[in-house]
């Protein structure tokens, strides 16, 4: 796994456009803002910090080699991608955006705009819902939990403490399997119900659930009726 000082640091030398192996285009790649780059910039450092450059059995020989290594391997690829991969994208997109518009500059804008952040989007996408989903999936666990909250807090901070323990609770529940699943939802339907009961106040009728109340009002069926549907 790539480490996140040298995603950051890839990330600010492209962003600020500083090439170290594949040339920078004379030109701009197409008419349409960056807007679209930087975020497929993010898609391929979030496909490379979930990613090993170098194997890792070879760190424990010369960490700093590896280290070093390892910067330059995803320096060279994130250009390779985005200055090759991503410019040749939107060139071809340019084109294709400036026969539809008749070269109205309105429309070649507008459209070309709408097709790289859409291009860039979908790249994201990929990323986070294939290449990488535990990464993601446990960051945002870790930082979920460090909001605390006090529990005399206002109606606003409540709602974010119920956005908060439903994210979580959605991260947690779609790491389970099928079985810990649904023994996950009997477990916390036998806590509702161990919190209903706590909550009767002395002296009120005890409320019983509705199915409890439906089994214990069937009877056993007749031995008559057990014998003639037995083999």
């Amino acid at each position: 796994m790539v480490s996140a000082k040298t995603i950051i640091a890839t990330g600010v030398l492209n962003t600020l456009g500083i090439s170290f192996f594949v040339a920078q285009p004379k030109d701009r790649c197409s008419a349409a803002p960056p807007v679209g780059k930087y975020i497929f910039l993010l898609a391929i450092l979030l496909l490379f910090w979930d990613s090993d450059m170098i194997p890792r059995k070879l760190k424990p020989f010369s960490p700093r080699i590896f280290a070093c290594g390892d910067l330059l391997f995803t320096i060279f690829f994130t250009e390779l991608i985005l200055l090759v991969g991503w410019c040749g994208f939107e060139r071809m997109t340019y084109r294709v955006v400036f026969s539809v518009c008749s070269g109205k500059r309105g429309c070649n804008y507008g459209l070309m705009t709408f097709c790289s952040i859409l291009g860039a989007v979908g790249s994201l996408c990929i990323v986070l819902e294939v290449l990488a989903p535990r990464k993601m999936k446990n960051l945002v666990g870790q930082n979920s939990g460090v909001l605390l909250i006090p529990q005399d807090a206002g109606p606003v901070f409540k709602c974010i403490h119920d956005v908060q323990t439903f994210v979580w609770g959605a991260i947690y529940f779609s790491q389970l399997t099928r079985e810990e699943r649904i023994l996950s939802v009997h477990a916390f339907e036998a806590q509702l119900r161990y919190k209903k009961g706590q909550d009767v106040q002395p002296g009120e009728p005890a409320v019983q659930d509705s199915g409890n109340q439906m089994d214990a009002g069937k009877s056993a069926p007749e031995p008559e009726i057990v014998q003639e549907l037995s083999p």
